[in-house]
């Protein structure tokens, strides 16, 4: 889930018992979040209003693609 370390070889391992593995199946269903979600990260200061005006117009010209904003945060 994150990139190791040597102090954390298994940063933010799942299923979280390095004894234990997905059973059958459970891993899909797991990670499919994860491909229905794209992530934006931009390391110059963007405007929020900008961003949420850019995305009310996708989401206008593309209503088959049923998005929404999950999360959206700005670090400085």
């Amino acid at each position: 889930m994150r990139l190791p370390t040597k102090t954390n070889p298994d940063p933010l391992r799942k299923p979280n018992n390095h004894q234990e593995v997905f059973p059958d199946g459970d891993f899909s269903e797991f990670i499919q979040p994860i491909f229905d979600t794209l992530d934006l990260y931009h390391n110059q200061g963007v405007d929020p209003r900008a961003i949420a005006i850019a995305f009310k117009n996708l989401a206008e010209n593309h209503p088959e693609a049923e998005l929404e904003i999950v999360a959206m945060s700005i670090n400085n």
